[in-house]
């Protein structure tokens, strides 16, 4: 990624798609599933495409993501959801307690 940090349009690998070809991927993906007739989703991903769902949930402007970045722990729980002012709001995020054993 270089040593001035993280550029959106860095290529990883060759014949590869840069990190901005992958954002505008899982945005239009999410589009798709936003506008199916299903009212509650339940989506499993992997962690670098939730920051990416999430950033594309909160309306970021593409060149946003070069300053921010989700990052999610293996098996955690996000929550995304609209308010009653059909605002977006990420309610839940990187929530683990669930992977905690109860302890009596």
């Amino acid at each position: 990624m270089g040593e001035l940090g993280f550029h959106i349009d860095y290529q990883e690998f060759q014949d590869g798609e840069t990190w901005r070809e992958f954002y505008l991927r899982v945005c239009d993906c999410m589009e798709r599933i936003i506008h199916s007739e299903q009212n509650n989703l339940i989506i499993a991903t992997h962690g670098g495409t939730l920051g990416y769902i999430i950033a594309w949930w909160m309306g970021f402007n593409i060149d946003m993501l070069e300053k921010a970045h989700f990052k999610a722990s293996v098996g955690s729980i996000s929550l995304l959801q609209t308010n009653s002012y059909q605002q977006h709001e990420l309610h839940i995020f990187n929530d683990t307690s669930h992977l905690f054993e109860l302890k009596s």
